[in-house]
C-alpha cells in the first residue's frame, strides 16, 4: 500500500492541539521539547493553554511542531513508510522537515521568520482575504477577472468549489457582492492581509535572506509543491518554491489531482483538526484521507494497516487484543 502524507497551514490551530499524543507518545513529548529549547516559549503552554496562539507566528509554529510529531509517531510507531509528502502553505515546510530537505531547526527558523514577516503584514492592514463556497473555479476566475485588477488573487485552490481570494478590503466587498449575485456564499477570514497574493511581494525579499543561510537537501521523501503541483528534487527548486510561498496562489487542486497517478491508496493527515481531509474528499479522484489528529481515525488507519500485513488467523488474534486495549484505554481515559 502505498501512502501520502499531508501537513495542513494556518488556520487548523486550536487550544488543547495534540495534547492526547503528547501524553500517549514520547516521541512527541520529545518534539515539543526539542522544539521549546530552541525557542524562547514553551510550546506546550503554546498548544495546551493557548499562550500567544492568537500571534500568527505561534499558530504557525504551533502547527509546523503538532504535525512533525505527528510524522514521526507514523515513521517509528506505525511503521509506516510514505511514498510521497504534500503541505498546504505552511505544511509544505513542515513537509520539507520530514522529508529531511530542512532540518528540524532551520525548519523552525524559516517559520519564525515567515510568522514574523506576516504578523507585520497584518499590522499594516493593507488588505484581507475571504472564502468563496459554492461556485466553480472558471466562475470564480470570472469574478474575478472582470475586476481587471492586479491586486485581486485567488489565494487558495482549495477544493473544486471552495476558494479563498485576496485583495484589499473595499474589493473584497464588491467580490462578496457579485459573488451573492451567482449565488454563492461569501464569508471574511479574520485575517488582516492579503496572504498568497501579489500584495505581499514586499515579503520575498527578508524570507529570501533568510532562506540562503539555512542549508537545503534534496529530499528523502518526493515533496510537491503546493504552488505548482510538481515534485521539488533538488536544493534550487526548494529554495524557489519556499521564497515565492507567502506571495504564490496554493493549487491544492493541483497535488490532488496528482496524488492519484502516482498510485497513492491512502493519505494522511498530520496536523491539528481534519482540514486537508475535507478538501481531499471533495475531490472524486482522491484517495481515501485519515486525520491522525483524531483518535477514532487513528483507529481505522491502524485497522487498515494491520489488516494489510497480516494472515487470517493473525487477524482474529489481533482483533481480540484490540477490543482490549480500547477498553483498556476508555478505563483509562476516564480516570485521567
Amino acid at each position: 500500500m502505498k501512502y501520502c502524507i499531508c501537513f495542513p497551514g494556518q488556520g487548523s490551530q486550536y487550544i488543547g492541539m495534540a495534547k492526547d499524543l503528547y501524553y500517549e507518545y514520547d516521541i512527541v513529548k520529545n518534539t515539543f521539547k526539542e522544539a521549546s529549547e530552541l525557542l524562547p516559549i514553551n510550546m506546550e503552554e503554546v498548544c495546551f493553554e493557548g499562550k500567544n496562539l492568537k500571534d500568527s507566528k505561534f499558530a504557525q509554529l504551533s502547527i509546523f511542531v503538532t504535525s512533525v510529531a505527528m510524522f514521526r509517531v507514523i515513521k517509528k510507531k506505525f511503521n509506516i513508510d510514505p511514498s510521497v509528502l504534500v503541505g498546504h502553505s505552511l505544511g509544505e515546510i513542515s513537509a520539507l522537515v520530514c522529508s529531511n530537505a530542512l532540518s528540524f531547526e532551520d525548519g523552525i527558523e524559516v517559520v519564525l521568520k515567515r510568522g514574523d514577516l506576516m504578523d507585520k503584514a497584518i499590522k499594516k492592514d493593507i488588505g484581507g482575504m475571504g472564502i468563496i463556497r459554492g461556485l466553480t473555479q472558471f466562475e470564480v476566475e470570472f469574478i474575478c477577472n472582470s475586476f481587471n485588477n492586479s491586486n485581486i488573487n485567488i489565494a487558495c485552490y482549495n477544493t473544486p468549489k471552495q476558494f479563498a481570494v485576496s485583495s484589499t478590503n473595499n474589493i473584497l466587498e464588491e467580490i462578496r457582492k457579485i459573488v451573492l449575485e451567482f449565488e454563492g456564499e461569501f464569508s471574511f477570514l479574520n485575517i488582516s492581509a492579503p496572504f498568497h497574493s501579489c500584495l505581499l511581494q514586499s515579503l520575498k525579499k527578508p524570507l529570501e535572506d533568510t532562506l540562503k543561510k539555512i542549508k537545503i537537501n534534496a529530499p528523502d521523501i518526493p515533496v510537491i509543491s503546493c504552488i505548482n503541483g510538481n515534485k521539488l528534487k533538488d536544493p534550487d527548486e526548494i529554495l524557489t518554491d519556499l521564497i515565492n510561498l507567502t506571495c504564490n496562489s496554493v493549487r491544492w487542486d493541483r497535488v490532488i489531482n496528482l496524488i492519484p497517478k502516482m498510485g497513492i491508496d491512502l493519505c494522511i493527515e498530520v496536523g491539528p483538526k481534519s482540514t486537508l481531509k475535507k478538501f481531499n474528499h471533495a475531490f472524486s479522484q482522491s484517495p481515501q484521507t485519515y486525520s491522525f489528529s483524531y483518535l477514532k481515525d487513528r483507529e481505522l488507519l491502524f485497522n487498515s494497516f494491520v489488516c494489510t500485513k497480516l494472515s487470517n488467523d493473525d487477524l482474529v488474534d489481533f482483533f481480540f487484543c484490540y477490543l482490549l486495549l480500547s477498553k483498556k484505554r476508555e478505563i483509562e481515559q476516564i480516570k485521567y
